[in-house]
């Protein structure tokens, strides 16, 4: 795996000695390997660029926003960074920009459009981590259809350029103004979906190692969209990979359904009434579907989970709406938060927490203000896969008791590293153990606990303070009383559950 060759070295060199410093061969490891880890952070989706100059950030920790866009588009976007949220380019379907906000030398006519929906979607080239795709489509379902082309980041001084003979390959003609990217289920790969205008029919393209299969896996949804404005509107998937929603402006009706992230199928489609579908997003859970009704400015809420498509239905709340404006698209963000354009405001939205019911959403209609320039309909796309974090839980937290730790996703997991944050158990405080561990702590206290993913070539990592607990109850001071007068014990700790020698709980 990248980056670990570069470890393994430190750790021979160490040769089983403390370094000058006094620590531990140990220590080092995992010293090397945080470090290791945090080149490879999940912060590709952490800049975005989109609207009239407009651009935010989220590296800082605190989402600022920038004045250094080069790009004007009224709908579609897409931007891409490193693992460390190092800006690397962004595209409106049809010009790409650089780092340095230049128009790449050969970055220009591509055939997507800046009046479609989701004009755009960048996705890593699996193996390849210099190349990256550019999917494009048309807007209005035009000849032109589905495009991809490749930026390859060696060209032009290593800030990057369309290789030319990749450029605008045809895919698939026409198409809807839809467009949206998830990992395969394995995790090396990814899924890019589209819907095919005047049909009824979603295509799914597989990206590998080897480059783009031209072959997609259809699906039927039992919408058939042609005419009017109704190819406009976002198609999404969970990141989670397992649902999808297609909407559309100017049609009275929606789709949402399953995805097979293995297979690239949709299946177990319900059509819902939805006028003027535009923009659309899932919580970072996958449990709630957030629309947005272009015509009417409404923000909507569905519970995406319902076990019914009546129960579906039922469960529309709407969580926002004005008299006069537009609301456009909505994305997910790295920090968990959903936010949502609005034609021609100075702000974005936010849905701040969007994992809960419509009553504790916490939506903020201006978030934060643009140093620069104006929103229009678009966000950028990311590929949704990009906002799904590896975390892991934990119970039985008392000292001298043997603390379990869990993880929340193991699919294509092929390393963990543990660290306890318990140094006094030294040796101990480390594990191998690839989908858990345990560890038992001898003190009560905080430990900062660290684990260490590695999978499919890339690294993670996830960090939580945790509180170990000192069991032992505090009755008091020894008490000698007369029979026939009652004494009241209490454990003095605000224990879940205590049991008395009595065989009383």
């Amino acid at each position: 795996m990248r980056c670990l060759w570069k470890i393994q070295l430190l750790i021979q060199s160490l040769d089983n000695k403390k370094c000058e410093f006094g620590y531990s061969k140990y220590f080092v490891f995992f010293l090397a390997l945080a470090f290791a880890v945090n080149l490879q952070a999940q912060k590709e989706a952490n800049n975005w660029y989109f609207g009239e100059y407009g651009a935010i950030s989220f590296n800082s920790g605190t989402l600022t926003s920038m004045t250094n866009s080069a790009m004007k588009t009224y709908e579609g976007c897409a931007s891409i960074s490193t693992g460390t949220g190092r800006l690397l380019f962004y595209t409106d379907g049809v010009n790409v920009y650089d780092s340095i906000h230049k128009k790449m030398p050969n970055g220009y006519d591509l055939l997507g459009n800046a009046s479609s929906t989701q004009s755009a979607i960048i996705v890593p080239y699996p193996d390849s981590p210099s190349l990256y795709f550019i999917f494009c489509v048309q807007d209005l379902g035009r000849d032109d259809g589905m495009t991809y082309s490749i930026v390859d980041m060696r060209l032009d001084s290593g800030r990057g350029d369309v290789v030319v003979s990749s450029k605008n390959t045809k895919l698939l003609t026409p198409v809807c103004e839809k467009l949206t990217a998830v990992s395969h289920a394995n995790g090396r790969e990814f899924w890019i979906l589209a819907y095919k205008y005047k049909s009824d029919s979603i295509a799914a393209y597989k990206v590998n190692s080897l480059g783009v299969n031209t072959t997609p896996v259809y699906s039927r949804t039992g919408l058939y969209i042609n005419g009017g404005y109704s190819m406009i509107g976002a198609l999404k998937v969970s990141g989670n990979g397992k649902k999808f929603v297609a909407v559309n402006y100017n049609k009275d009706t929606a789709v949402i359904g399953n995805f097979n992230s293995a297979t690239g199928q949709v299946s177990n489609v319900w059509k819902f009434p939805f006028r003027y579908g535009y923009g659309a997003e899932f919580s970072p859970n996958g449990k709630y579907l957030y629309l947005t009704d272009h015509g009417q400015a409404k923000l909507v809420q569905y519970n995406a989970l319902a076990t019914s498509s009546t129960a579906f239905r039922n469960s529309r709340v709407v969580i926002d709406s004005v008299i006069n404006g537009t609301f456009g698209s909505l994305q997910l963000g790295p920090d968990n938060k959903i936010y949502m354009s609005q034609f021609i405001v100075t702000y974005l939205s936010c849905i701040n927490k969007p994992d809960t019911n419509a009553a504790n959403v916490n939506f903020v209609r201006s978030q934060i203000t643009l140093a620069k320039g104006k929103t229009q309909l678009g966000l950028p796309a990311f590929t949704q896969s990009f906002f799904i974090k590896r975390i892991f839980n934990y119970w039985r937290n008392c000292n001298n008791d043997t603390t379990q730790f869990t993880l929340s996703k193991t699919e294509n997991l092929d390393s963990t590293v543990w660290d306890f944050g318990d140094t006094i158990s030294g040796i101990l405080n480390s594990s191998k153990n690839k989908y858990g561990a345990t560890h038992i702590y001898t003190k009560a206290g905080y430990y900062t606990v660290k684990a260490y993913f590695f999978y499919s070539g890339y690294k993670d990592s996830f960090v939580k303070k945790i509180e170990i607990k000192d069991p032992k109850p505090i009755l008091g001071n020894d008490t000698a009383f007369c029979n026939q007068i009652f004494l009241i014990l209490r454990p003095g700790k605000p224990f879940a559950k205590h049991e008395w020698s009595t065989g009383q709980s």
